[in-house]
């Protein structure tokens, strides 16, 4: 948490952050990990979520409802555009032994 915190500046919006951090931190890592299915993954899209909560934690509120709903809608972009990048770049496999002369394209 120390990386957010030296991106905000004053105490009272420190202050804001660490609630925001524990209210909602378990509920991003529910909504990450099923759709990503990665622990990682979900790990990674909720730092981005809070990443960008720090650079606005001017203009968010406080714990209550509606916060709870943006941040849920973040989590879900987030997640959204992680897919997408997944669905460009998708992993791939490594073969375990080389091809033969017959296997290589010509």
């Amino acid at each position: 948490m120390l990386i957010y915190l030296q991106m905000i500046e004053t105490e009272e919006e420190k202050s804001k952050f660490e609630q925001l951090y524990m209210e909602y931190r378990n509920l991003l890592m529910h909504l990450a990990y099923k759709r990503l299915g990665n622990t990682q993954d979900a790990e990674d899209a909720v730092h981005k979520v809070y990443v960008k909560i720090a650079e606005k934690i001017k203009i968010i509120e406080p714990v209550c409802p509606k916060t709870k709903k943006l941040v849920v809608i973040m989590i879900e972009n987030t997640v959204t555009d992680m897919l997408r990048e997944r669905g460009k770049h998708p992993a791939v496999s490594l073969i375990e032994e080389p091809m033969s002369e017959e296997q290589l394209p010509t």
